[in-house]
């Protein structure tokens, strides 16, 4: 269920950021203008995108940890000896 969250989570962000960031480039804005709108607009837009890779990279970690540590049944290991 934690999986679930976090995935959806990452994916929200993700979306959200390049909505965020989209809009002014859509628009045409020169973000080098300094418009406190505008740039408020990329900066939400960065954090999102930045929060939403993060969740993204954690998830790959933990897939790739918990796929480690995942045991071969007591049929399936070799016999000792």
């Amino acid at each position: 269920m934690l999986v679930a969250f976090w995935a959806l989570l990452g994916a929200v962000l993700l979306a959200a950021g390049g909505v965020l960031w989209g809009i002014p480039l859509l628009r045409g804005v020169d973000l080098a203008l300094r418009d406190p709108v505008q740039d408020f607009t990329a900066y939400l837009g960065a954090h999102a995108l930045a929060g939403g890779a993060s969740a993204a990279a954690a998830l790959t970690f933990w897939g790739l940890w918990h796929r480690r540590e995942v045991r071969t049944p007591a049929s399936a290991a070799p016999a000792p000896g």
